[in-house]
């Protein structure tokens, strides 16, 4: 099969770009996709793949699970580092609601082709050391990065074996190989006899949750702490959880699928890796994506998020908005809530106008604390992602929302974070998701099979009535809405609509004047429909004749969409060029990009850690296949002209500096490294850079060492964050900036020069 029949997607802390829409999101946040029939699949590891060796549906034995090599020898993992993965590994296998597995094939040594652009089928876990020959490429500040691949079609795939190509038929939307990195100086004493920078386990029970396809999420219960000097985030034991011996432990909230690294404090003067264990949210994530035995200890919460509004205007749905459940998990009403699970919503839709939906799963119908199990009780909130800060849901990580937390039309629509938190109370929301512990607790009814409230007994449609949604206000001025709640059913008329409007209508300026001229007279029109039953009457007939005639043409309309489906593929077959997959593919292309996890670094970390700091011009970009070992990998090599520098001598005004950044587009083979910088030809960058002998250049954390330069008005030039990965730090800088330099939030590039020089000028004191 050739490359244009596959794609090679690197993922790693992050989600997935999406095609197509889809009504609903999901608590925790999965690796998935949206095919051309609007189905989404959930990119994970099929069952052969965990290898039931005695096909008693347990995966647990000594040769099964999903295979995986080490990277050993002189430039990998020591013996008791492979132990540290087994026990990483284990994290994940010991979940007992999850039916997932993995078993160790053996060591090998470099090269093998992690993140190239060639399935091996071979999944890798790699050291990247010091001075290692075949680097990965791991910027510092960043820890560890996963690239996983797929296909998306059911078809024979070429397998690159060395020597011995195999063509195999696999199935779509299944894993066929992930690859993890680590990078080993992180990782390892700087001095023999200490400890290491940061905890192996924790950056590897990360890594591992994206190998089983789960991609990061906002939901946290950190706090910044000073530390030693320095700030870090730190949580304390929030939940209690039965271990793989079913003891009870006290445990964080934060799920280790969390993007920046954070530390638990078990309330003893002891600190460790906050990411080394599992949250509920994690452990609802992998139950979810591969659920084993009963899942009755678990129950969902589905409802819309919507815009307030005021009279004569419809509502809009919110999209990325973050869905917060708060559990009291000590059973006292006097203590405060805990963030314990959390969705954003309209997660896999492309449309944001159909954005507000949301599904909770996964929540927990009991909780234990050391005395007899409760029932969990769940007051919810709404908020934006506006980087406001931990506590308030929205973590200043300055990660691009699209990108690392959500899966919005291919990560091109821009969100408006501008949005007023809210509390559900079934007695009228509350403002500010700080009053979390004010909202009506919600609770799973046994008896009833429902959610109900607390306080009053009600079920969620009884307190939720028609077009209610539980954060924001109704659309009660579209005459649609307003027929089809009085229907009391589901309906396919709004949806047949809406893909009118937004691929018909709204592709054009006549279309465009048609819907804005039907939003204009659709207030009265509702307001006429509620107060004439007759009018109502014939407007409901009008929509269930809809719903038959969209039914019954369903066959018909299939029939007449593979046929010429058929005919395209034929004549694209004749032509020979892509299947008709690779076209839909192409429309709107399916990657998840491929993050490493990173560190939350200040200023003064970044310039310390920086061999130069310049401001450049960029000239060209050009993807190439770079040879790794025996294997390929796309890169990018970007060329740029220095036009200042800020720290350093090793780059002078005028000359040329030469960037190789992984990633690319090579005809159809992708690979994404969105934590990896982006560059355009043309723009001007502030970059901070890091030499490193026998690889170059490389940018310090990414996505985080690359700020914009845009002009202004009267000439002057300033900072802007590029793809908005270095929005937070930026904010932080401008705030750091004296004088009041940093008008409304901009900062201007003399300014921010002169900021990094004050700071270079203190270090190089010391």
């Amino acid at each position: 099969m050739s490359a244009k029949l596959r794609i090679v997607v690197a993922a790693g802390l992050s989600l997935c770009l999406l095609v197509g829409i889809q009504t609903t999101a999901h608590a925790f946040i999965p690796y998935g996709a949206i095919d051309e029939s609007q189905k989404l699949h959930l990119i994970r590891w099929s069952w052969a793949s965990m290898n039931d060796a005695n096909n008693d549906g347990d995966i647990s034995g000594p040769n099964e699970g999903v295979e995986y090599m080490v990277e050993g020898g002189d430039y990998g993992f020591t013996d008791d580092e492979i132990d540290t993965i087994r026990e990483a590994f284990d994290v994940w296998q010991d979940v007992p609601t999850a039916a997932v597995g993995f078993q160790q094939m053996g060591v090998n040594q470099d090269p093998l082709g992690v993140g190239s652009g060639v399935v091996d089928l071979i999944n890798y876990i790699a050291m990247d050391a010091v001075d290692d020959p075949y680097s990965a490429g791991l910027p510092a500040g960043a820890l560890g990065i996963t690239y996983i691949t797929w296909s998306v079609d059911d078809t024979d795939f070429m397998i690159d074996v060395p020597g011995m190509p195999i063509q195999l038929q696999v199935t779509p939307w299944q894993i066929l190989e992930a690859d993890i990195v680590i990078g080993g100086s992180t990782h390892r004493p700087a001095v023999p006899g200490e400890d290491p920078e940061y905890d192996l386990l924790g950056t590897l029970v990360h890594e591992i949750g994206h190998f089983v396809g789960l991609g990061h999420t906002p939901l946290n219960n950190l706090a910044v702490i000073e530390f030693f000097g320095s700030t870090a985030l730190v949580e304390g034991p929030a939940v209690s959880l039965r271990d793989s011996s079913a003891l009870l432990r006290r445990v964080g909230a934060t799920p280790t699928m969390f993007p920046i690294v954070f530390l638990f404090d078990d309330g003893l003067g002891g600190y460790t890796e906050g990411g080394a264990t599992l949250a509920p949210d994690d452990i609802a994530g992998l139950s979810y994506m591969y659920p084993r035995g009963s899942q009755d200890g678990f129950f969902t919460i589905s409802h819309e998020a919507r815009t307030q509004t005021r009279a004569n205007f419809p509502s809009a749905p919110i999209t990325a908005a973050h869905i917060v459940a708060w559990c009291d998990t000590d059973n006292d009403d006097l203590t405060p809530r805990v963030p314990l699970f959390s969705t954003l919503s309209g997660l896999y839709q492309s449309q944001p106008l159909m954005g507000g939906y949301f599904d909770l799963i996964g929540l927990s119908k009991v909780i234990e604390a050391g005395g007899p199990p409760f029932r969990a009780t769940y007051t919810l909130t709404c908020n934006p992602l506006n980087d406001t800060s931990y506590e308030r849901q929205a973590p200043a990580t300055g990660y691009d929302i699209n990108e690392y937390f959500g899966s919005i039309d291919n990560g091109l629509t821009p969100l408006d974070p501008f949005f007023p938190s809210e509390v559900f109370h079934e007695a009228g929301n509350e403002f500010d998701i700080a009053k979390h512990d004010v909202g009506t607790p919600l609770v799973f009814d046994r008896d009833r099979s429902a959610v109900v409230s607390v306080d009053s007994g009600k079920t969620l449609p009884t307190m939720l009535p028609a077009l209610r949604p539980m954060f924001g206000d109704p659309n009660d001025v579209c005459p649609l809405n307003v027929v089809i709640a009085s229907l009391g059913g589901a309906s396919q008329t709004p949806s047949a609509l809406r893909r009118l409007r937004d691929d018909v209508l709204l592709k054009s300026a006549v279309g465009t004047a048609c819907v804005d001229a039907y939003y204009r007279v659709a207030p009265g029109l509702a307001r006429f429909l509620i107060d004439h039953p007759r009018a109502m009457a014939g407007a409901r007939t009008a929509a269930r004749a809809s719903d038959w005639i969209l039914a019954d043409m369903r066959a018909l309309a299939a029939v007449i969409a593979l046929g010429g489906l058929l005919v395209i593929a034929l004549y694209r077959y004749r032509k020979g060029a892509a299947t008709l997959a690779v076209l839909l593919l192409l429309a709107g292309l399916v990657c998840t990009p491929a993050q490493a996890r990173i560190l939350d670094l200040n200023d003064e970390e970044m310039v310390a850690m920086s061999d130069d700091i310049v401001i450049a011009t960029v000239d060209s970009t050009t993807c190439v296949w770079v040879a790794f070992g025996d294997r390929s990998r796309i890169m990018t090599d970007i060329a740029l002209t220095i036009t200042d520098t800020v720290k350093g001598n090793n780059l002078n005004v005028g000359s040329t500096l030469q960037l190789r950044v992984p990633g690319g587009r090579i005809g159809d083979v992708v690979t994404t490294a969105t934590e990896m910088p982006r560059f355009l030809k043309g723009e001007s960058v502030v970059l901070y850079l890091e030499y490193r002998a026998g690889y170059g250049y490389l940018v310090v954390a990414g996505g985080r060492g690359k700020l914009e330069v845009v002009q202004g008005a009267k000439n002057t030039q300033y900072i802007k964050a590029s793809s908005l990965e270095a929005q937070s730090a930026l904010a932080k800088s401008a705030a750091a900036i004296a004088g009041g330099n940093a008008k409304d939030g901009r900062v201007s590039l003399e300014d921010y020069k002169a900021y990094l020089r004050g700071i270079v000028k203190r270090q190089d004191k010391k």
